[in-house]
């Protein structure tokens, strides 16, 4: 095919182990930043104290009635017996205010007194709910 054009295919043989350095090294890079995602918290600090009750603090899941990983939120939390008020935008003018206020953009979004996770990601949901417990 080469010869068509009027090229050799030895003037392109040095191109041979760059492009097969590339081949490897391209996923190799792709599945270590996956990695690395995997590891990094999500977790967003703040202060939305003003969002829970006084007397029980507790933990807000803000989702939506067709969202497959709000679902799936809904559904750990239960399973794993962490205590949640689910808020569902889709029923109420006065949660999407709120949603909307702190900065929501998507959901599942769980929410503590001083913290947020947006996205289903069990480890930072674990580890919102044990920050947050009350003290025994």
């Amino acid at each position: 095919m080469l010869e068509k054009l009027g090229l050799s295919a030895g003037r392109f043989r040095w191109i041979i182990p760059y492009f097969l350095a590339a081949a490897v090294a391209i996923p190799i890079g792709m599945a270590a930043r996956t990695a690395l995602e995997a590891h990094r918290s999500r977790i967003q600090y703040g202060d939305y104290q003003h969002l829970f009750a006084i007397d029980k603090p507790q933990l807000i899941l803000y989702r939506s009635v067709a969202c497959e990983y709000c679902k799936e939120a809904s559904f750990y939390l239960s399973q794993h017996g962490i205590s949640v008020q689910e808020r569902t935008l889709n029923n109420s003018a006065e949660y999407r205010r709120e949603f909307e206020e702190i900065g929501g953009k998507a959901v599942p979004m769980l929410l503590a007194p001083n913290a947020l996770v947006v996205g289903f990601y069990p480890r930072d949901y674990q580890e919102l709910a044990t920050r947050s417990a009350p003290a025994k």
